[in-house]
C-alpha cells in the first residue's frame, strides 16, 4: 500500500538527517519519570525536495517509523488505548504504508542552458548560464503525536512543486516515539510525554500542564534554528556539513545541496496545530542565543492551537520584517468560538502599513487531521481525504506563489454562514453551510 503520488511536475527524494548537539542541553526544569523531560541531543529532520531518480522502480519508504512495535506503542500511550487493540489496526493499516518518494536521490539540477544565438529569449531567474537553480526552503514543525513522515502528503505536494521542505522530529516528548542518541552515542527510546506524567520544580500542579507545553515551545523553537542552521552550512558548502549526519548511516550526496537551496532570504515556516503554535512563538520571539533570525517571508499555519501562547497575541516582533500570514482551519476550529475569535485578532492585527499581508479561512468539513496523512491511511476516509489534501494544497501553494486572491476569486468564497441543529433532542453538532471542501474566506479587518 503507497500514499497517493503527488500531483506536481516533479519526483520527490528523500533523506533523513540528524544533528547531534554537544554538549548536550537541557531545556526548562520539567522532569517525566524523574528524569529531564527537554533534554536536547540530536535534532532530526527529513528532507523532501524535487528529485530526479536514478532508478524509478525504487520509488517508496516506509511511513511508519522503524521499529513498528516501539511506534505503535507510542501511539498506545497518547491515545490511552490496549496495544491488544491499536497494533492489529496499526499493522493492517500502517505498516506496509510507503510514502511515494525516493530514498537518498540526486536532487534535481535544473541549471539553465544557453538559448540559441537566434533566440530572442531570455533565462529568468538567473544572472549566468552556470548558476544552478536554487530551490527555496520550507521549514515544517509538526503537531502532537505527529512526527517527521505524519504529514508526508504535503510535505511531499509541496516538494514535488519545486520547494525543499524540512520536516523536524520534535523530540520535545509530542511525538509518539522517537529514538535519539545520548552524549555517549548510544541510541533509547523516548515515547509521547503525558502531561500527567510532567513535575515542574516551583510550578503550581493546576499550571504545569501549559507550563510544560510552553517550555516544549521554546525546545521545539531551539530545534528548528539549530536544524536551519546546519543545513544552511551544508548549502553553503561547509566542509564540515553543518555537523549534520544521515540518521542510519546510509550514503548520502551531500555536494547535490551546495549552492541548490536559497536559504539566505523568502524562507518559508509551516506547522500544523501544535506546530502552528510553534510557528507564530517563532515569528514572535527572539531567536536563541548564538543564532540570527531566520530570513522568514511566508508563514503557512495549519489550524494552529493557540492556548499554549500568550496572551494578548501572538504579535508580531518589533525589528525584522513581519511576514505575510496564511492560516488555514477545520471547521472544528473554526466553530470553537473563543479560539475562533482569538485567531481573527491575530489574523486582522497582523497587517501593518509597511505591507505585509494576511490570511484566515476555513475549508468546509475539513477535521483537525485532515491536514496530516491519518485520513489517506484508512479506506474508508481515503476519498474525503483525498478531495481535503487537494484543497489544502491548492490553497498552501497558491499563497506561496503569491496567487492567493487571484486563485481564489470571489464566487469561490463562501460566507460564514453556521447551521445549528434542528431538533435539539437528537445528537447533532453545529456545521458551516459551505459544501464539503469549499473555502469560507474570512474577511478580518
Amino acid at each position: 500500500m503507497s500514499l497517493p503520488r503527488y500531483k506536481g511536475p516533479y519526483d520527490v527524494g528523500l533523506t533523513t538527517l540528524v544533528l547531534p548537539i554537544r554538549p548536550t542541553a537541557s531545556i526548562g526544569n520539567c522532569r517525566v519519570r524523574g528524569e529531564a523531560a527537554l533534554r536536547l541531543e540530536e535534532v532530526a529532520f527529513n528532507v523532501f525536495y524535487p528529485a530526479k531518480p536514478i532508478n524509478r522502480r525504487r520509488r517508496g519508504v516506509h511511513w511508519l517509523i522503524r521499529p513498528f512495535s516501539l511506534t505503535v506503542e507510542g501511539y498506545c500511550k497518547f491515545t490511552r488505548f490496549s496495544k491488544w487493540i491499536l497494533a492489529p489496526l496499526f499493522f493492517l493499516l500502517g505498516a506496509f504504508a510507503k510514502m511515494p518518494v525516493f530514498a537518498n536521490a540526486p536532487l534535481r539540477d535544473d541549471t539553465p542552458t544557453p538559448a540559441p544565438e537566434d533566440s530572442q529569449e531570455t533565462l529568468l531567474g538567473s544572472d549566468g548560464l552556470d548558476e544552478k537553480r536554487q530551490w527555496p526552503l520550507v521549514l515544517f514543525s509538526h503537531g502532537l503525536a505527529g512526527g517527521r513522515t505524519t504529514y508526508s502528503t504535503f510535505c511531499g505536494r509541496l516538494a514535488s512543486s519545486g520547494y525543499v521542505v524540512l520536516a523536524l522530529e520534535h523530540r520535545d516528548g509530542t511525538g509518539p516515539m522517537v529514538f535519539p542518541k545520548d552524549k555517549n552515542g548510544v541510541v533509547y527510546a523516548k515515547p509521547y510525554s503525558r502531561v500527567d506524567e510532567v513535575e515542574c520544580d516551583d510550578v503550581d500542579p493546576k499550571d504545569v500542564p501549559m507550563h510544560f507545553r510552553a517550555t516544549q515551545l521554546e525546545f521545539r523553537k531551539r530545534e528548528i534554528y539549530e536544524a536551519y542552521s546546519a543545513f544552511c552550512q551544508l548549502v553553503e558548502g561547509d566542509s564540515a556539513r553543518g555537523g549534520l549526519q544521515s540518521i542510519d548511516g546510509s550514503p548520502v550526496d551531500w555536494d547535490m545541496f551546495v549552492g541548490t537551496v536559497r536559504c539566505d532570504e523568502d524562507v518559508v515556516l509551516s506547522g500544523h496545530s501544535f506546530g502552528g503554535a510553534t510557528i507564530f512563538h517563532i515569528i514572535s520571539t527572539p531567536p536563541p542565543p548564538g543564532h540570527d533570525d531566520i530570513p522568514i517571508s511566508k508563514s503557512l499555519v495549519l489550524d494552529p492551537w493557540l492556548d499554549p501562547l500568550p496572551t494578548p497575541g501572538p504579535e508580531p516582533r518589533a525589528g525584522p520584517p513581519r511576514p505575510n500570514l496564511c492560516v488555514i482551519n477545520s471547521e472544528r476550529f473554526t466553530l470553537w468560538k473563543a479560539h475562533f475569535g482569538r485567531m481573527s485578532e491575530v489574523v486582522s492585527s497582523w497587517r501593518n502599513e509597511k505591507g505585509a499581508e494576511s490570511w484566515l479561512m476555513t475549508i468546509s468539513r475539513c477535521r483537525h487531521d485532515s491536514f496530516s496523512d491519518f485520513p489517506l491511511i484508512i479506506p474508508y476516509s481515503h476519498p474525503r481525504g483525498r478531495l481535503l489534501h487537494n484543497v489544502i494544497q491548492r490553497i498552501s501553494l497558491a499563497f506561496l506563489q503569491d496567487r492567493l486572491e487571484h486563485e481564489f476569486g470571489k464566487d469561490e468564497r463562501y460566507p460564514m454562514h453556521v447551521i445549528q441543529p434542528r431538533i435539539r433532542k437528537k445528537r447533532g453538532k453545529p456545521r458551516l453551510s459551505a459544501p464539503k471542501g469549499r473555502v469560507v474566506w474570512h474577511d478580518c479587518q
